[in-house]
């Protein structure tokens, strides 16, 4: 099965909608479904057997994986939304790029904690065992607490500019983050609790991390 959010040009701006293919044969497994009317953007993710829709201006939607039925739908009030909701161990994340970060039940929607962030920019929700991870670029890092919101965590580096982006990665028993200084374009390494740099290498965004393995990119 193949999902995607697909934008269609009309005269009064782009319709986004909710399409399911199936992933051998391209087939439509169900009447594409209108996500939003002239709403420049619009992410997708998947967890615990829902699809989950975000648009650019805040509106979280969840639709049925079976049918394309809508489920639910809520707006969290923004117009900074770049990047698509998290699903993690029965719980939806999500963050409104203006300095905070939100939890809710994927069942119905209803918003479980609200926490403010370090910075305000655009940040994948990056969750793991260890909580809910904020990335600005090398400008900060931040780390909440899964069931709550409370901060577990804060690394803040002063003076740099956070071009949001680039995700949190974890990896090589650090967190990495992308340098902000577009003259000096790196990945950067820091102790997960101390905040100290470790080591950094040329990129222009975070590296992935496999069995023994660093992948990253960059202009040669």
């Amino acid at each position: 099965m193949v999902v995607n959010a697909a934008e269609e040009e009309e005269s009064d701006g782009p319709r986004m909608e909710l399409v399911g293919l199936d992933a051998a044969t391209g087939k439509r497994l169900w009447p594409q479904q209108l996500i939003t009317d002239n709403d420049p953007k619009a992410t997708l993710a998947y967890g615990g057997g829902l699809l989950y829709t975000q648009t650019d201006r805040g509106v979280v939607t969840a639709w049925e994986q079976a049918t394309g039925k809508q489920r639910w739908t809520r707006s969290i009030g923004s117009s900074s939304c770049e990047y698509p909701p998290t699903w993690y161990d029965g719980t939806l994340y999500t963050q409104d790029g203006r300095g905070t970060a939100l939890a809710l039940r994927p069942s119905d929607g209803a918003e479980l904690w609200l926490a403010p962030l370090v910075d305000r920019g655009w940040s994948p929700v990056v969750v793991d065992d260890l909580g809910v991870w904020f990335g600005f670029d090398n400008a900060s890092y931040q780390l909440l607490d899964r069931r709550t919101g409370r901060e577990l965590r804060r690394c803040h580096v002063p003076d740099l500019l956070a071009l949001g982006g680039g995700p949190i990665a974890r990896g090589a028993g650090a967190l990495w983050l992308r340098s902000g200084d577009t003259d000096d374009e790196r990945a950067v390494a820091y102790d997960q609790n101390t905040g100290a740099v470790l080591r950094s290498f040329p990129a222009d965004a975070t590296p992935a991390f496999g069995p023994g393995s660093t992948w990253r990119t960059g202009a040669s």
